[in-house]
This record gives C-alpha cells, structure tokens and sequence, in this order.
C-alpha cells in the first residue's frame, strides 16, 4: 500500500484517475459535489494552504482518496473503494492526513456508523453537529489541533 501526497507537480499524472475513481465509487448524495470540486481543481490550488489530496494506491490502483480544502472547513471527502471498506485503510488515511498537517475537518452523516467508528479508532474527535443542505445530520469531526470556534457558528444548528 503506498500513501502518495497529490502536488502540481503529480496532478495531471493522477487527474484523470482520481476523477474516475470518484465518479465510480463515491458515494452517491456527495459524488456530483466531490467530482465537481476536483474538475475544478488546477494544480495551483494545491499550493494553497490547507488544500490536501491524498491518495491511496494497491498494485498500481487507487483504493482511497482524501481530499481536503480549508482544512476540510470548506470541502472534504474521505472514498474508499467498496471492497476496502471493512479494512483499516481509511484510519491509515485519517491518521496518515493528521501527521501531515496537523489540524483537519471533516463531517460525516449520523447514519454512517462504519465511517464514524473509522474516524473515532484513527483518533478523531466528533464535537457538534449541522443540518446539510439534503436535511440529514452530519457530524463534524476534528483532527489534531482542532479547536470548535473553526467551525463558523452560523453553520452549526
């Protein structure tokens, strides 16, 4: 398993790839909005701080993808590939964002109780709560130095 770190200089070797990987295996109320933000993604936006694209590679195929802008304030999604779903690799994926940055956000639906169980064994921490714009509950979850007063109150129910 190898983690690589999406930069300018690898974006277009991966682009096309994590663009498919996202439209064949993200999940279905956020694929539309995910593929979106990456289509849009230039390799300059990676530059930016808290900007993060990660991805996960096993015998040559991505297998999981993080994506992060703001610190995941804006933007975050965490896919893995169906059938590496029940392993370990997206806590690998969790843990593997926090060393690199040190602080990131991210929200996960209530009902997803595999991916909140994920996120608590790889150390995140879950301290409040929103209303998305589909009308579910998404819990917003913290890594590393975070801190709830990131979180724009306006946002938060």
């Amino acid at each position: 398993m190898q983690f690589i770190k999406i930069d300018k200089n690898n974006w277009s070797k991966y682009r096309t790839s994590i663009l498919q990987f996202v439209k064949c295996h993200g999940e279905f109320e956020h694929t539309s909005e995910s593929y979106a933000w990456l289509f849009q993604l230039k390799k300059d936006d990676l530059d930016e701080p808290g900007t993060i694209l990660h991805i996960v590679l096993w015998d040559g195929k991505i297998i999981a993808i993080a994506a992060l802008e703001q610190y995941g304030l804006q933007f975050s999604i965490f896919i893995v590939s169906p059938q590496y779903r029940k392993t370990d690799v997206i806590i690998m994926l969790y843990k593997e964002i926090s060393s690199r940055v040190g602080v990131y956000y991210t929200k996960i639906d209530y009902k997803d109780i595999d991916k909140i169980m994920m996120a608590l064994k790889a150390g995140l921490v879950s301290f409040t709560y929103e209303k998305t714009t589909t009308g579910q509950i998404a819990l917003w979850f913290g890594s590393g130095h975070w801190h709830s007063s990131d979180i724009d109150e306006k946002e938060v129910l």
